[in-house]
This record gives C-alpha cells, structure tokens and sequence, in this order.
C-alpha cells in the first residue's frame, strides 16, 4: 500500500522523507485514521522529525497490509523500526506488521532493523510483546527518546551488542534480550527474573511546559480532523481500580495557563477547534479559564472526558457555547456501593445533577454508557438525535 494517497496534510513539523540519515520508520500498529489521532504517536513522530540526522517515514497497519503514507515499500529496509502502542488490542498488528514486513524479529540484529516499541500500553504490560522487541520504552517519551536518537547515531555501523548494552543503561529502556528469566511452561511467555541491579525504572518528565504534546501534523482523515489536539494534563489522582491511568502514568501534571495560552496561538493559526487532552483534564486547576481564553478569541474547545463530580455550570454553559449537544454519562456501574467498592465513588445524586445542569445549560442528548462483554451500549435518557460518534464523555 506505499503509494494508497492520503488526504490534504499541513505538517507543523519538518516533512518526512527528507532522504539522507538513519532510516526510521515510526510505526502504529492500527489505520492513519486512527493513528494520525493519537498524541503519542505524533510525539514519537516529532522527536524524530525535529532532529537531524533521520530519513522518517510513518507506517500503519490498514486492510491487512502496511501502509507508508511517506514512501516505502516494507520494514526490512529501515534501520530501525519505533512503534507506538497505545491499547493492547493493537498489539495483535505487531506480529502481522513484522510479517508483512519481511522481518523476523528473532534474526540476528546484524540483518534486521532494531525494533523499538514505546505507548502506554507497552508500560502497563511490555511482556506480550518482548520477544518481538529489542527495547521497549517504559513511561514518559520525553526523557528517552533524546537519549535513544544519540546512541541510535552513535552506534550507526557499529556493533549490535554494543547498542543494546547501551540501550539498557538508559532509565526507562527495557532491553528483554539482556534480561535472566525464569521459564515457566505455565506461562504464555517467558517472565523477567528482577533482582538488585536490573529493574527498570519507569521514565517521568517532571512538567508538560517543557514540551507540550501536540500534532506534528494536521489532516482531515481523522477521528479528530476537525481538532487541534493539546494534551493539558497526564497521569490521574482519582484511583479508580479498573483505570492504569493513575498506577502507571503518574504523578499527575498539569500544563500551565501561560504555556497553555502561548500553545493555543499556534493552534489557532491552523485549527478553530482545541481538543483538550488527557486523563484528568477535568481536574486542572484553570479548566474553565483555558475554555474562555478560547471562546475569546472566536474557538471553541473539546475536552476528551470531565468527570461527573467536576462539572459545574460555568463548565456546562462553555460546553453547550462550545457546540456539544450529545453527553455521555459513564458511572461505571447502576450501584454506588459498587462504585464505591471500584474507587468511583460518585452518588447517584451527583449524576443526576450533572444531567440536570447539562439540560439547563441547552445540551440536548444524555446517553449512559454501558459495556457488556466488550460492546458498547446506550441507554438514552435525554434525546432529540440517536447518539453521534463525536460526543463528549463525562466520567
């Protein structure tokens, strides 16, 4: 699929396929359409696309085959391969992709790219995919990747064990190959055996100012290619039982209101939307100020969820100005005892509220979201229109 086009792009970054360096091909492990939506990925991609010395080109999985919006024709002709992996059920593309992509993972380095994988849902759990990785990014992006492009550079021609032995020394690199494991016949895979010396510390960045996460490029071909994404907030203070949100991207840190105004001035010269990203961003502390600095200069803005218990009708009325009409409620459950016993303790009370000042605030279409063995379902409570894909989701 090299040549399959791709809609209208405005890259804010420096264009891929530049020819000359090391060549890198990020990967996601799902379709543009999706991935050309998820901030991780454009993180990843602006590492590499903002520092000399890389020929990147991007990668999907789409229709059972791989996808090079940038030029290429497979993966065993990069030297090195970094994927993004935000949800586990995408891990099931990363075999498929290395298949597709004429690349036997269990080679020998000297013949194959490097194989790198990095997202969120490598740090919940890297071991499904380890023995198809070289090195795996536990954590924060911001304080490896830079790490990662010097040794990627320095070791180019050089010795294969030599780079993964330096890979292994950069906090929060797991490099599976190098770790002792205890073999279980009971086990799917093989489990690292950690000990004094080897555990891998998870990488932080202390502040989102010092690189605020958003789009290294902007096209209508996505879920949100009406947005500018922004992540404002990472890591969540909730604790819900059933989220990682809080176990593994913690501590929680906002981006400030005068980074945040200086981010929404570039945004605004391509996009009169902002989508406000993350998992608490309902908890930042200047929430309704960011939403009025927007209005004010003619915008509107999406916030990817709010919790219940956080909506106040401030931040129902900006919701409503903002143009959202359909709302969907997640309580989690019908039972506050069971909220409760999960770390979701919302009463009744406060859902009913937040239905209550939504209706007053103009908001037309109330939906509870439900999930029953993997699918979605919808209760409407409140509705003039069946549920729509672009809906606001209140935690």
């Amino acid at each position: 699929m090299a040549g399959k086009s791709v809609p209208d792009e405005t890259w804010i970054s420096p264009r891929p396929g530049g020819g000359g360096g090391l060549r890198v091909a990020i990967a996601y492990p799902n379709s543009y359409w999706v991935g050309m939506s998820n901030l991780g990925y454009h993180a990843a991609l602006r590492h590499f696309l903002e520092r000399p010395g890389f020929d990147v080109r991007r990668v999907f999985w789409e229709d059972e085959g791989l996808r090079f919006p940038d030029g290429g024709r497979s993966l065993d002709e990069f030297d090195a391969v970094v994927f993004s992996v935000s949800y586990q059920p995408d891990m099931v593309h990363l075999p498929r992709m290395l298949e597709a992509g004429s690349v036997d993972a269990a080679g020998p380095l000297s013949r194959r790219p490097l194989l790198i994988g990095g997202g969120v849902a490598l740090t919940i759990n890297p071991e499904p995919a380890a023995g198809l990785l070289d090195a795996v990014a536990i954590g924060d992006a911001e304080p490896i990747l830079p790490r990662l492009m010097d040794l990627l550079l320095d070791a180019r021609g050089g010795d294969a064990g030599d780079l993964l032995a330096s890979l292994q020394g950069v906090t929060g690199l797991y490099v599976p190959s190098l770790f002792p494991v205890d073999d279980d016949p009971g086990l799917a895979y093989a489990v690292p055996r950690l000990g004094v010396g080897n555990a891998v510390v998870r990488a932080r960045t202390p502040s989102l100012d010092d690189a605020p996460v958003g789009p290294a490029v902007l096209t209508r071909g996505t879920e949100f290619g009406t947005l500018y994404l922004l992540e404002v907030s990472r890591g969540c203070g909730a604790g819900c039982a059933f989220c990682a949100a809080s176990a593994v991207c913690g501590p929680v840190r906002f981006l400030s209101l005068t980074r945040f105004e200086e981010e929404v001035e570039a945004a605004l010269e391509h996009r009169r939307k902002i989508g406000l990203v993350g998992a608490a961003v309902s908890f930042h502390p200047h929430l309704t100020r960011m939403a009025e600095l927007i209005h004010a200069r003619g915008a509107t803005f999406s916030p990817s969820s709010v919790r219940v218990e956080r909506l106040t009708p401030e931040l129902a009325t900006l919701l409503a100005e903002s143009g959202h009409r359909t709302v969907s409620l997640a309580p989690e459950s019908g039972s506050e005892d069971l909220r409760s016993a999960v770390g979701k303790g919302v009463t009744d009370a406060t859902v009913l509220r937040a239905a209550d000042l939504l209706q007053s605030a103009g908001i037309p279409n109330l939906f509870e979201a439900m999930e029953i063995d993997g699918a979605a379902y919808w209760d409407g409570l409140f509705s003039q229109n069946p549920p729509v894909a672009n809906f606001l989701k209140l935690e």
